[in-house]
């Protein structure tokens, strides 16, 4: 069994590859998976994972066979950033996200896709249940 505070490889790639984002690396589309996954140096079945998490949380457009993935969320201009700071809403799981059933993962899709035209960010969190104590 993992540690319950550990993340699994694809959600630290996918942090990583949305810090790149809003660090200003690429702006409109993304690089292809093989270039990716070269320059990070995971597999790609990694990169996929990683990707499908952005995917879901709406910062990139789902895949097209032979085209790049379209960068839909851009990080806020400075103006924005002086403005208001945003918020981060942390969700806990019992499991990572791509093992939970297909409609929750639907609605952890819509749920961030609504915090995010409202200027909130999400951060999900696994941790099992013998992790958590219930009362």
């Amino acid at each position: 069994m993992r540690h319950p505070l550990k993340k699994p490889l694809g959600e630290i790639i996918a942090q990583k590859l949305c810090n790149d984002i809003n660090a200003g690396k690429w702006t409109k589309y993304m690089p292809s998976e093989i270039q990716l996954s070269s320059e990070l140096e995971v597999s790609r079945k990694t990169l996929r994972l990683a990707l499908s998490i952005l995917t879901s949380d709406g910062l990139l457009s789902e895949p097209c066979r032979g085209k790049p993935r379209k960068i839909l969320l851009l990080p806020p201009k400075e103006d924005d950033l002086n403005r208001s700071k945003p918020s981060t809403i942390i969700v806990f799981t019992a499991l990572p996200r791509n093992d939970l059933k297909s409609s929750m993962q639907a609605y952890l899709r819509v749920l961030t896709k609504s915090l995010h035209k409202k200027g909130m960010s999400t951060e999900f969190i696994s941790l099992p249940f013998d992790a958590v104590s219930v009362r």
